[in-house]
């Protein structure tokens, strides 16, 4: 629903002159006439057409006809009937078909008759729009544009009406009225769904109404709206969203979306710098809740994580609820509330430099707001960071004041303002050599809660003393606050051996001080670094091998080999000397490139030399190279490692197979395979697999393994996930997860989805368990094909 839905009135606007090449006749009705008495008529009417007596044709319109042409004098009316059609062009790609056109140059009016006919294409946006009616009739004077049976394709929408009328509002916006309209996505003669109003209205690229809305399938209404108003953009306007779930009951959410500051027309829709959303929600467990949204639009479209300003308040009669069994809320204030920032700013930004201002910011009323209200973010991020970072940015330097807070007091976190310089890797003068440098101040304090510091005490004295777990933990308890300086400065050149090895050495140096450290002394420590990295490629070309099931198309073999070998050497800290920037709890392989190393809390003395073999095999496909396997291969060989006393690490293993869009499968494992750990080590193992066995069945299952690990639990849990289509119109979903380790279906969710023609319908529900206890809910989704988000209206 765009402008191009009343392209004819504006046709008629436009101010082109006259063409036509026809044969000129008396009015309808006279006798024939011989060839003798039609150049006698031909004489006078080119008389009739000079001097005072010439008629003034409109000089909005350009007529092209090879019909007959008629001019009524009396009535000052030109005919034009069409031979076949006439045809109206304009300069904008505009056409218009119709068996008659009658232009009333007395009244100011132009009647369009008989098989009437719209087209118009737009080049920039690459879309079209068809418009078909009975007749049509505009009015010059009162800028009026209407036409019966009308029926016209914009996007694949189509809309049809019984009456059709352009009009201006009193504020001299123009707008389309359609009187006993349907629409529908179904481009039939008889469609299976469609929407039916009394009146729809609709404001060129900004908002639509509907009079008695109602929702038809299969010839049946199932739901009315006696007045529904929005806005053409899907984000603009009320939304309600109805639904239950086991901690909330049954609940209605609604919205309301608005536009903000500079207001403008984007894709045939109004937008604006800023979009605000009101909220005003009920959860029958939870009582009332309401909040606002404020979205920074041309910064999100850059930056997806820049969401803006989100506020949400609730006093909560349902504080107590508890989603898993282990819980304790008795404590919980039931004024529950969010406060999310998440923005940039542009300060200063020329050709060169940039300065920007970026805060991240999610305070909370209490540590189960988030698993409460928003378990959609709680699952990705459970405890959010707080931080204003403040940068300068050019080509090769970045300097950056960061500081982080602790509004949170529940979560573990560590608070600092670090004033940091960077020196992206880049060449001295010119020359081969490379350089890159990281200097930073900081002033940390590790924020532990004092509820949770009795529970880390009990768990320290279960574990051996010396252990890793016990060390972490240990460090967490006792670490208060300190001062950091640190600076670490690096050369690399990277050179071609005999043609075919590329060998980068790298030699660098640093230095960290610690200060302020309580009961520790300050420590200086310096940073030695030497290292090398080293890799070779060969190939061999299989262009025999073939394979459509496969998909191969010619076979590209690709191993390479390649080395790194690190050595550092510092004056270590003591095990249990404060640490935040330290050894995280993770099972990713050892970064051992110093110019990015971000754990320099714990960074001791070592020579690790890694090797690796990575395998690819490559096919054409579309033209283009496609990986069809890959393969990498590499464990680290510690030649020096005077603190851990470790001689060997996992091997690692990351493979993906590609060979058909219909099957994917990815593996990434590491196991002890030499040295002292090779019964004790590490071991994880996560594969997954998605394949379509038919066209009509898609299946993804995945096994995520991990044991013996020093920080994090043991776990063993399998994914599966299957999409079922059994004809056009039904497909059902589900996902699955089990807990291997206790025998327990964690994850249990059903779907099931109906095309109604030009009409999405999904049913879903879902249970997981949460502690000792379930948690369930169902959701319901409606929408239209083409228009998808653009309905107001959805269940959830």
């Amino acid at each position: 629903m765009n402008a191009k839905l009343w392209g004819a009135a504006a046709l008629i606007a436009l101010s082109v002159p006259l063409i036509a090449e026809t044969a000129v006749e008396d009015a309808p009705g006279g006798p024939p006439a011989g060839d003798g008495e039609k150049e006698d008529r031909t004489e006078r009417a080119g008389n009739l057409f000079s001097g005072s007596m010439m008629p003034e044709m409109p000089s909005y319109l350009e007529i092209s006809n090879d019909g007959p042409f008629h001019y009524i004098h009396d009535r000052k009316t030109f005919i034009f009937e069409g031979a076949p059609q006439v045809r109206i062009v304009t300069d904008t790609g505009l056409e218009v078909f119709a068996d008659r056109a009658e232009v009333d140059a007395a009244a100011d009016k132009v009647f369009f008759k008989g098989n009437l006919s719209i087209y118009q294409h737009d080049s920039r946006t690459n879309t079209s729009s068809l418009t078909r009616a009975g007749s049509a009739e505009y009015d010059r004077k009162s800028d009026l544009f209407t036409s019966d049976a009308l029926r016209t394709k914009v996007d694949g929408m189509i809309l049809r009406s019984g009456n059709f009328e352009y009009r201006t509002d009193e504020k001299g916006e123009p707008y389309l009225e359609a009187f006993n309209a349907s629409v529908t996505a179904e481009d039939v003669s008889d469609p299976l769904t469609w929407i039916s109003a009394d009146r729809i209205r609709v404001y060129p690229e900004d908002r639509f109404s509907f009079k008695n809305l109602t929702l038809h399938y299969g010839g049946v209404p199932f739901f009315y709206f006696p007045y529904l108003s929005h806005s053409l953009n899907p984000e603009v306007g009320y939304l309600p969203m109805p639904g239950v779930r086991s901690i909330w009951g049954p609940y209605l959410l609604n919205e309301y979306g608005f536009l903000l500051g500079n207001r403008r027309v984007e894709n045939h829709m109004p937008s604006a710098d800023y979009l605000g959303t009101l909220h005003l929600d009920y959860r029958t467990r939870r009582g009332f809740a309401y909040g606002l949204d404020i979205r920074d639009v041309p910064l999100e479209e850059r930056c997806p994580d820049m969401t803006g300003l989100s506020v949400y308040m609730t006093r909560d009669r349902g504080a107590k609820i508890s989603a898993g069994d282990d819980e304790y809320r008795e404590h919980l204030d039931p004024d529950r509330w969010r406060l999310a920032l998440q923005q940039m700013w542009s300060l200063r930004e020329n050709a060169l430099t940039e300065w920007r201002l970026k805060a991240n910011v999610n305070m909370l009323s209490d540590e189960y707001m988030l698993r409460d209200f928003y378990p959609e973010i709680y699952q990705r991020n459970s405890s959010p960071d707080n931080t204003v970072l403040l940068s300068r940015t050019d080509d090769t330097h970045d300097f950056s004041l960061l500081h982080r807070f602790v509004p949170n007091n529940f979560y573990i976190a560590d608070q600092r303002t670090e004033l940091s310089y960077e020196r992206v890797k880049s060449p001295i003068f010119r020359s081969p050599v490379m350089y890159e440098s990281r200097t930073s101040f900081a002033f940390l304090k590790q924020y532990v809660p004092s509820f949770m510091r009795t529970d880390l005490r009990d768990l320290v004295d279960r574990l051996d003393p010396g252990s890793p777990a016990y060390d972490y933990w240990a460090r967490m308890l006792m670490t208060d606050g300190y001062s950091r300086f640190h600076t670490f400065h690096e050369f690399s050149a990277s050179h071609k051996i005999m043609g075919f090895l590329n060998l980068t050495p790298k030699l660098g140096g640093g230095y960290t001080g610690y200060y302020d450290t309580g009961d520790n002394k300050p420590l200086n420590q310096g940073i030695f670094y030497a290292g090398a990295d080293a890799d070779f490629k060969f190939s061999r070309r299989y262009s025999s091998v073939y394979s459509d099931s496969l998909g191969l198309n010619g076979m590209n073999h690709i191993v390479q080999p390649h080395f790194t070998l690190a050595y550092v050497k510092t004056n270590t800290l003591h095990e249990l000397y404060p640490q935040i920037d330290g050894e995280t709890p993770t099972t990713n392989p050892l970064s051992l490139s110093m110019g990015r190393y971000t754990e320099i809390d714990s960074l001791s003395t070592g020579l690790v030399f890694r090797y690796g073999l990575r395998n690819m095999l490559m096919t054409s496909r579309d033209a283009n190279s496609h990986r069809w396997f890959s393969w990498d291969v590499f464990m680290d060989a510690y030649l020096y490692d005077p603190v851990d006393q470790r001689d060997f690490s996992n091997l690692f293993s990351f493979m993906r197979w590609n060979p058909v869009p219909w099957m994917e499968f990815r593996s990434e494992m590491q196991a002890p395979l030499l040295g002292k750990d090779k019964v004790s080590g590490c071991r994880e193992y996560n594969n997954s697999l998605r394949f379509m066995p038919w066209r009509s069945t898609e299946i993804s299952v995945g096994h995520r393994y991990l044991n013996q690990h020093a920080l994090l639990e043991d776990n063993s849990q399998l994914d599966l996930r299957i999409l079922q289509r059994f004809s056009e119109a039904w497909a059902f979903s589900g996902k699955w997860r089990f807990s291997l380790l206790d025998g327990k279906l964690d994850i249990q969710e059903y779907n099931v989805y109906h095309n109604m023609g030009s009409w999405y319908l999904g049913v879903g529900a879902f249970v997981r368990k949460n502690g000792g206890r379930n948690e369930f809910g169902l959701g319901i989704s409606f929408t239209i094909q083409e228009t998808g988000d653009h309905m107001p209206v959805k269940f959830l």
